[in-house]
């Protein structure tokens, strides 16, 4: 019986992460670049950063029909704090795409 939760929760868990809004091979990037994109995310409007007291704070409400997310991503140049990250819908798509190019244009 245990099994078949533990896979039952296997599979919503793999369906949520890769099917959810928001690309798997985007985020896997995000994370091997994290300061980077933190200062992306930042200076974009199509990009909602909570961090310190606002991650920390459950109240802070974001309109879902609006915003994708949350992501999470550990940033060093903030001491390894974990940041809420949120997409806005209609627009984060495109703005992935410029992240991965920049990314890749800036390696070295």
């Amino acid at each position: 019986m245990n099994v078949v939760l533990i896979l039952a929760v296997a599979v919503f868990l793999y369906w949520y992460f890769i099917f959810r809004k928001g690309s798997f091979s985007f985020w896997k990037i995000v994370a091997l670049n994290p300061d980077k994109a933190y200062e992306y995310f930042i200076s974009n409007s199509c990009w909602k950063v909570l961090t310190g007291e606002q991650y920390e704070n459950d109240d802070v409400k974001i309109d879902s029909s609006d915003w994708s997310g949350p992501y999470s991503l550990i940033v060093p140049k903030l001491g390894n704090r974990m940041i809420k990250i949120y997409g806005k819908v209609g627009y984060f798509e495109k703005s992935q795409e410029e992240l991965i190019n920049l990314l890749k244009n800036n390696k070295g």
